[in-house]
């Protein structure tokens, strides 16, 4: 026999696979305090990106039941402006979708607060 197992060995192991098996896994953690609410933040919105935004900003929208848009639509409730956003998209926004433009700063107090600012 080539490889062997002693029983304390194998017991372990099987024992530390099953507890890992059975962890709970946590919910990604974000800056600030924990929030208990019924209803996610940002239920019913759909944001449009616009210029370099964080991960971290986009991962509170998504946590807090928003849906991303890959462009601009009647359908965009929320467009987010990075830093350096693109005039022309924050024009079409405002302009003529009506679309209110907000910042990550935005999202981030939002997020924080448990109810859109």
């Amino acid at each position: 026999m080539l490889f062997s197992l002693s029983k304390s060995c194998y017991s372990f192991c099987h024992t530390t696979s099953e507890t890992l098996n059975n962890t709970p896994t946590m919910p990604p953690q974000f800056p600030g305090p924990p929030t208990s609410r019924t209803t996610p933040v940002f239920q019913g919105v759909v944001f449009f990106l616009t210029g370099e935004t964080s991960a971290v900003t986009e991962a509170r929208l998504r946590a807090g039941g928003a849906r991303k848009a890959s462009y601009l639509s009647g359908l965009v409730t929320h467009c987010v402006a990075g830093t350096e956003p693109e005039e022309a998209e924050v024009a079409e926004a405002k302009e003529l979708l009506e679309v209110p433009v907000v910042g990550e700063e935005w999202v981030r107090q939002s997020f924080r607060s448990g109810e859109m600012l």
